[in-house]
């Protein structure tokens, strides 16, 4: 309401709109660290999990983890109702020399900004 003296003709504020979050996770929390390791859990199998422990979005995991190809991947999402939300860029945890120049793993030059 307005305070006496404000010729303000607003009188009350109206709020009807709400947050909605929705909470995603990813394969590291299967134990997914590198794509190749043999004791990963298959990739159809960490979405059926995710979808089925009430998650509405999953990141890609370490390069190569998951297909990178979009239709095939998207359909795996789409059965699971699981909406992609990130993915992984695995960085050198020290730092590099000036004379060398940091890629990732699959050879892209890498900014120092992300260092």
């Amino acid at each position: 309401m307005p305070r006496p003296g404000q010729t303000s003709t607003i009188t009350e504020i109206q709020r009807s709109d709400h947050m909605t979050i929705r909470i995603g996770n990813a394969p590291c929390s299967w134990g997914v660290e590198f794509a190749g390791d043999p004791r990963n859990p298959a990739w159809r199998e960490v979405l059926r999990q995710n979808a089925e422990a009430g998650y509405s979005g999953i990141e890609l995991g370490p390069v190569g983890y998951m297909p990178e190809d979009p239709a095939i991947l998207g359909e795996a999402l789409a059965e699971h109702g699981l909406e992609l939300i990130g993915g992984v860029a695995s960085l050198p945890k020290t730092r590099r020399t000036a004379s060398t120049s940091p890629t990732s793993p699959t050879g892209v030059e890498v900014p120092w900004a992300l260092m």
